[in-house]
Formats: structure tokens, sequence, C-alpha cells
């Protein structure tokens, strides 16, 4: 409980070699509300790598001709 919310997370322990202890793993899962779970939002990048790919193209217009001067196919 954090801030009068309930949190869900999936935690596990792992042995780490170099400090010869245990350590323990967490995963947010989601919150807990009277409705049930709400799992944590998934992050969208498909936008983004359309954004990144879009502006490369956008510039590489002059690079392009020259190449198929040379290279037609």
């Amino acid at each position: 409980m954090l801030n009068g919310n309930y949190y869900l997370y999936h935690s596990i322990s792992r042995y780490d070699r170099t400090s010869k202890k245990t350590v323990k793993v967490s995963e947010y899962i989601g919150r807990i509300t009277r409705a049930g779970i709400s799992e944590k939002e998934r992050e969208i990048r498909s936008v983004y790598e359309y954004g990144n790919s879009a502006v490369v193209y956008s510039l590489s217009g002059d690079m392009t001709a020259r190449l198929q001067k040379y290279f037609p196919d």
C-alpha cells in the first residue's frame, strides 16, 4: 500500500555472484482497484519509429538521386 492505493508487483530473489548476496528483483504489474487490476500501460513506439525513418528518407532525396545515376536498379 502506498498513498492509500494498492499496487501489485512480481518479486523474486536472485543470487549475485559478485557481491555474494541475494538481490530482490521486482516487476511492476499494476494497481489494484475495486474494479480489479488495472495493468500498466505499454509503451507503443511505432509512431516514433515512423517519424525517425520519415526524417531520414526526406533528407536522403539528394543522395538517392546521385546513387541512381550510377546504380539505376
